[in-house]
């Protein structure tokens, strides 16, 4: 006869069946969300909006750093100011090319000249995009040789740079003849010419970050160790790198308009103590501009002498109410401030950083008044 099982025993084992689906349909869940987020990723998303001096270049960096570790779908770059100092769009270019990860270089929005920097990481790009109505490059060499050189090592200099940005565009499938000829002479190019080239100077023409996301969805780019790997940007999560404080205030400074300013103001502020000693205000306002001008000037690389010329400028505007000459120490000093401000910029250095002239002339007029 068939032997009647316990009730307890019954109990027992329903419970532990019970446990035990529970057990497996929990891992089945979490499973399932792990291969979800797997599945979206997430897009990393940094913007040079202020051209790309050395503090913007760093925060470019850190974001490529901070993508690669959390091994992003890719790291998006967007440039909205076509400024750069070349000694440090060059190494950023390289940086970008040899990543672990898609980097996306997308010059936008519609208006934006891309200038020399954007024309740097577009090559270096494995994804390059415009919107509508933008343009990249400069009408100058990509690659600035030092005159102290031979003609043979300048020659040298000039085609291994250009090798480097064919061989880039090609990697990509890209045209590597517009390359070449930006790196050796110059060139600009409009989103509309880059897309209608034969092959493509750019990969994909959009209006915006939603559209060119949508563009992006399923393509395959070969990364700089060799692998290739799909990029995969529908349902993915995009995260900022916001720039700290610190950052923000330095890239506002790197640019030779803004540290000018401070310059001026700074002339203005520690005149104003020295006439009136004793107020203290203007001048430890003014010490502030001035360590925060001479700061901003380093870091745009300017001209040596012209930043002799302008401290020269201004001495000769404080020295003003001391002297009292009269105003001729203050129109020295004018034409010291707007000769060092023309000078300031090496546009073969530096292409599109130059002081504004709205900045320059609004300057001599209120000074001078």
């Amino acid at each position: 006869m068939r032997q009647e099982q316990p009730f307890d025993e019954f109990c027992v084992d329903s419970r532990m069946r019970t446990k035990i689906l529970w057990l497996w349909l929990l891992v089945v869940c979490s499973f399932s969300s792990l291969v979800g987020a797997q599945a979206e990723g997430t897009i990393y998303r940094v913007e040079a909006a202020h051209g790309l001096t050395a503090p913007a270049a760093r925060l470019i960096s850190r974001a490529l750093t901070e993508a690669t570790a959390a091994d992003a779908q890719a790291l998006l770059i967007e440039i909205s100011d076509g400024g750069a100092v070349m000694d440090v769009a060059r190494p950023l270019a390289r940086e970008a090319a040899a990543a672990h990860i898609p980097v996306v270089v997308w010059i936008g929005p519609r208006g934006t000249k891309g200038g020399a920097g954007g024309a740097l990481l577009l090559t270096a790009a494995h994804i390059a995009a415009m919107a509508p109505g933008t343009s990249a490059g400069v009408a100058q060499p990509l690659v600035d040789v030092s005159s102290s050189f031979s003609a043979t090592t300048q020659q040298q200099v000039v085609d291994d740079f250009a090798t480097t940005l064919r061989g880039w565009q090609l990697e990509h499938g890209r045209n590597a003849d517009w390359a070449d000829r930006a790196a050796r002479a110059g060139a600009i190019i409009s989103s509309e010419e880059a897309q209608a080239a034969t092959p493509p100077v750019i990969d994909v023409v959009a209006a915006d970050e939603t559209e060119l996301l949508q563009t992006l969805e399923g393509r395959i780019v070969k990364l700089g160790d060799g692998t290739s790997r799909q990029v995969r940007t529908l349902g993915a999560r995009v995260v900022t790198v916001d720039a700290t404080a610190w950052e923000m205030v330095s890239q506002l400074l790197a640019l030779p308009t803004v540290a000018f300013l401070c310059l001026v103001l700074a002339a203005l502020a520690l005149g104003l103590e020295l006439s009136a000693p004793g107020v203290t205000v203007p001048g430890v306002g003014g010490v502030v501009l001035l360590i925060a001008a001479l700061y901003g000037l380093w870091e745009a690389q300017v001209r040596p002498l012209a930043i002799i010329a302008l401290l020269g400028g201004l001495v000769l505007l404080c020295a003003e109410p001391l002297v009292l000459a009269h105003g001729g120490l203050a129109a020295g000093g004018l034409v010291l401030l707007v000769v060092g401000a023309l000078w300031l910029n090496d546009p073969s250095r530096n292409p599109g950083l130059a002081v504004a002239p709205l900045a320059l002339v609004g300057t001599v007029v209120v000074v001078g008044a």
